[in-house]
């Protein structure tokens, strides 16, 4: 017993445990890409079937570089290694996250849930994301059924295709069929003929590049949320069934939250809940400077690149959105740049040096860091935007604002199971 309750092998069941996490990491990779590529190819035609198998195994060596990059990005990610030698409850809750998601993925809810108890009794805000994983797999499970194409970054890119056929009437039946890496690979292939190609690629491109009144977008972005609001509402008894045990732990923890006066268990002074709307900002510094190099794969780049053409249609709006983001951000420095005793107190952790170093020593770094903020966060949308459903993305980013915003103290391991 003394030898199981000792610094040492505490220490080190926590670093068995970062192990796992990154094994859990490269194998939820590899599943995600998977159902991406699976839906990809449901919607393409045989030749593109065809050509995709012969394929098959350069896209795996593909899936295979890109997961164990994603991999190596968890493991070596500054909260995750450096704490991975300290018993801590990060790693853990990292973990369990991962595990549920994984499960999930290969459709075990009752499985996820577990994990998911188990991620929650290691980090209370984990209930937040079981809740997201919960709505994602959902989400998947309603688009499939509807038959609706999961285009990345829009509600439904079949309405709108349906608003543009006076532009494309003789070929927007089958290039909504194509995938994005059929568009590519027949690009490749020189098979299309100019127009056609140029018709598959606004298709697959969707509202970020097409030529589209602003009636046109709203009215197919209307519609498909409707479609999709109809088709939860025809599956409400399946996915009430699947769903049941995973739904009921956040309802669950809502009531705790309420009995227990509070989500804090331990020092509820040290961990009251603050509006420190600078969290989120600093998160997507952090993001940045951590995984900064995944946002280089072409088709972050290419989704980039669609964004900024929009934006460069009406410079007039575009600069005064710009300017009204940085201007919000700003105005979160001002406002809810937040201190907590343990920041200027705790030098066991490095923001403690960081901020006395450089956020309290230097006041306008504060001011000058508000574009690394709005671009941290525009890049990170535009990467998740490239293999995610618009609504995804949506619901991402409000469990980032919910589970960040609330906390007082600036630490960045509250972003690892983000």
């Amino acid at each position: 017993q003394e030898v199981t309750c000792s610094g040492p092998y505490l220490r080190s069941l926590n670093a068995l445990l970062a192990v796992v996490t990154v094994q859990l990491a490269y194998a939820v990779s590899c599943e995600l890409q998977q159902i991406h590529a699976d839906d990809s190819s449901s919607t393409s035609s045989q030749a593109a079937k065809q050509q995709g198998a012969v394929n098959s195994k350069q896209k795996q060596q593909q899936q295979h570089r890109l997961a164990l990059g994603v991999a190596l990005v968890v493991g070596l990610l500054p909260t995750q290694f450096f704490f991975a030698f300290l018993f801590y409850t990060d790693i853990a809750s990292l973990l369990f996250l991962l595990l549920a998601e994984l499960v999930l993925l290969r459709h075990r809810p009752y499985a996820a849930a577990a994990a998911g108890f188990a991620a929650i009794s290691m980090r209370q805000t984990n209930a937040v994301w079981v809740a997201f994983l919960t709505g994602a797999a959902m989400l998947h499970d309603v688009i499939k059924h509807a038959g609706t194409s999961n285009e990345p970054g829009s509600i439904c890119s079949n309405s709108f295709s349906r608003s543009n056929d006076s532009h494309d009437a003789n070929n927007s039946s089958h290039s909504s069929q194509l995938s994005s890496q059929h568009v590519r690979c027949r690009a490749r292939q020189g098979k299309a003929s100019g127009q056609e190609q140029q018709q598959q690629q606004e298709q697959v491109q969707g509202p970020l590049t097409r030529e589209a009144k602003p009636q046109q977008v709203q009215h197919s972005s209307s519609s498909g949320l409707k479609q999709l609001l109809l088709t939860v509402w025809q599956l409400r008894y399946r996915l009430l069934l699947d769903y049941w045990l995973l739904l009921l732990l956040p309802m669950a923890f809502c009531v705790f939250v309420v009995w227990n006066g509070g989500i804090t268990l331990g020092d509820r002074a040290a961990h009251a809940p603050a509006t420190h709307l600078m969290q989120p900002l600093y998160f997507a510094m952090f993001f940045l400077a951590n995984a900064g190099l995944l946002l280089l794969q072409k088709p972050v780049l290419e989704r980039t690149h669609a964004a900024l053409s929009v934006i460069g249609r009406s410079p007039v709006v575009a600069v005064l959105g710009v300017f009204g983001i940085l201007g919000a951000m700003a105005l979160c420095v001002t406002k809810y740049s937040l201190v907590h005793p343990y920041l200027t107190a705790d030098n066991r952790h490095y923001t403690f040096y960081l901020w006395r170093k450089m956020f309290a020593k230097h006041i306008a770094v504060r001011y000058l860091l508000v574009p690394v903020y709005a671009a941290g966060w525009a890049l990170l949308v535009f990467a998740l935007s490239v293999t995610q459903h618009g609504l995804w993305v949506a619901a991402f980013i409000v469990s980032c604002w919910v589970t960040l915003a609330p906390a007082w103290l600036l630490e960045f391991r509250w972003v690892s199971s983000l």
